[in-house]
């Protein structure tokens, strides 16, 4: 079974949204659907996906004041709604599927023209007395098929320096692939590149490049990024995502994402010199415990 850390992690996801003001239901500042499929390339020069956990759904909706609301659902074209748990001045849900059919089954592509017909998020403030419950429903259409042209995938020097332990102290390269953008920004389309360096032991991000072109091809990690003798993962990730305004023309706007996220696990290493010198060192204190030795 492969082992990733990656499944774990949300790419980066929405850009930030300045909050609305004025009447109440500017309150919700932003709302995101994400469908990601999760790929290693620590075991295979290919990308292949995950065994475990590889289709993973994410919704969120953002607040600017985490009040008002007990409860929240997201509603799902033909489906039962889903419960929403409140974090702070997030409410979201996360599940994932160990196949492709699993996702598209729970949170299928509706590609409609009618918002009515798509998803909606239901963030409700007196769910006790239907007669005056108050629901902000954020329709939101998610299109069909809108998966990246290509699996991220880094080269073949760039996965060699990666599994060979790259030096904390040097500069080094990461090369890989792009994808072709075929998106429409007339209709609120666009493509993205993230490439995201991640400590293993607490998930943090120590390096990160975010909404780059598709065909950015490579970046430089600078020397001392990195620690020696840490783990390490990196994720690349190729992103398609599609706006939807508010209806009306009035409040937030909503994305659709559907990333491809490829990871590789990596320990960084201490530069040559200084693992001559601790081999010196071993070496001296070994001959001074034969010489201690020889004299007793």
């Amino acid at each position: 079974m492969k082992t990733s850390y990656l499944a774990r992690l949300l790419p980066l996801a929405l850009p930030a949204l300045a909050p609305f003001a004025g009447h109440a239901q500017f309150i919700v500042t932003g709302y995101d659907l994400f469908k990601i499929t999760y790929f290693d390339q620590t075991l295979s020069e290919t990308p292949t996906a995950l065994d475990v956990n590889a289709y993973r759904a994410v919704a969120r909706a953002f607040v600017n004041d985490p009040d008002p609301f007990t409860t929240g659902t997201l509603i799902r074209p033909g489906l039962d709604p889903l419960e929403l748990t409140q974090d702070d001045e997030k409410w979201s849900l996360d599940q994932s599927f160990n196949t492709p059919g699993g996702l598209d089954a729970e949170f299928p592509d509706v590609g409609v023209a009618d918002p009515f017909e798509g998803y909606e998020f239901s963030l409700n403030d007196q769910p006790a007395d239907p007669l005056t419950e108050e629901i902000w429903r954020l329709p939101l259409v998610a299109p069909g098929g809108f998966w990246p042209s290509d699996v991220p995938a880094f080269d073949g020097t760039s996965r060699d320096t990666l599994l060979a332990g790259p030096d904390a102290a040097t500069d080094f390269t990461l090369s890989f692939n792009g994808f072709t953008d075929e998106t429409d920004e007339s209709a609120g389309e666009e493509s993205f590149l993230f490439l995201t360096l991640f400590r293993a032991s607490d998930v943090a991000a120590v390096a990160s490049w975010g909404f780059e072109s598709p065909g950015l091809g490579s970046v430089n990690v600078p020397g001392g990024t990195l620690e020696a003798g840490t783990d390490y993962f990196a994720q690349l990730v190729f992103s398609n995502r599609r706006s939807y305004a508010q209806l009306g023309g009035e409040g937030p706007s909503g994305f659709a994402v559907y990333d491809y996220a490829t990871s590789i696990n990596f320990t960084a290493v201490p530069e040559p010199g200084e693992v001559a010198v601790a081999a010196g060192l071993l070496l001296v204190g070994w001959a001074a415990w034969r010489r201690r030795r020889t004299a007793a």
